[in-house]
């Protein structure tokens, strides 16, 4: 039987630190590893397997706790970043889109982030969502803000349009990736989520390989999906 392969995948890339420390390396060694070694991989690999839209969580609202040593890296990795996945958007015609806030992120960054929403705007044969200062219910807390304020008809569909998704091609993933063994969803995309397959990898993030994401595509086929049929 033919399958049709999923338009969205969401990753929560989790266990940068902790892979880290087990090998004796600094955190930001783990952090490097996975945005800037590993992230590019699967991402070229999901769009060239016809995967339309691909969301990586980079950077939650409660991560600004962690130290500022950390957070202060962790911002000049993530414009390196965004330097690789712009290339990379140009050469897969890849529409990057920012999910999140703006007004707390430092400066050249968000210079960068809108750089990039710019430059790829019209690209049209996928979406690259990174989310970044992300909460989902700050997602939600924004949206209906909007909503109320708009003055449109009170249904569901009118709502969706005001969140950070509101225009991309597919906002709900069917699958979502969270690595490290962690089994819990922290907010991530909650309005966008309800019909989303998980899958909880107990590898750290710098440790997922392409063959970990062909398994995931493979059980997500083989999952009854009933969608409350």
């Amino acid at each position: 039987m033919k399958h049709t392969m999923p338009r969205h995948i969401a990753i929560i890339p989790d266990g940068n630190r902790r892979w880290a420390r087990e090998k004796g390396y600094n955190d930001s060694e783990g952090h490097a590893k996975g945005f800037l070694e590993v992230s590019p991989v699967l991402l070229k690999y999901l769009w060239t397997h016809g995967i339309h839209t691909v969301t990586l969580w980079m950077f939650s609202a409660d991560n600004w706790s962690r130290k500022p040593d950390e957070v202060n890296y962790l911002m000049t990795l993530f414009d390196q970043f965004l330097d690789l996945m712009l290339k990379m958007a140009d050469e897969y015609n890849l529409c990057m889109l920012h999910l999140g806030r703006k007004d707390r992120i430092p400066g050249e960054l968000c210079n960068k982030i809108h750089m990039v929403e710019g430059k790829t705007s019209k690209h049209n044969k996928g979406n690259f969502l990174f989310a970044l200062d992300y909460s989902g219910r700050d997602e939600m807390e924004r949206a209906l803000h909007k909503f109320c304020s708009s003055g449109e008809r009170h249904d569901p569909e009118s709502f969706s349009r005001f969140l950070d998704t509101g225009q991309v091609s597919y906002p709900d993933p069917e699958i979502i990736i969270r690595t490290s063994g962690e089994i819990r969803t922290s907010g991530f995309m909650p309005w966008q989520s309800i019909y989303s397959e998980y899958f909880f990898l107990a590898k750290y993030y710098p440790d997922l390989s392409t063959d970990d994401l062909d398994q995931v595509i493979k059980d997500y086929f083989n999952r009854d999906k009933r969608y409350g049929n």
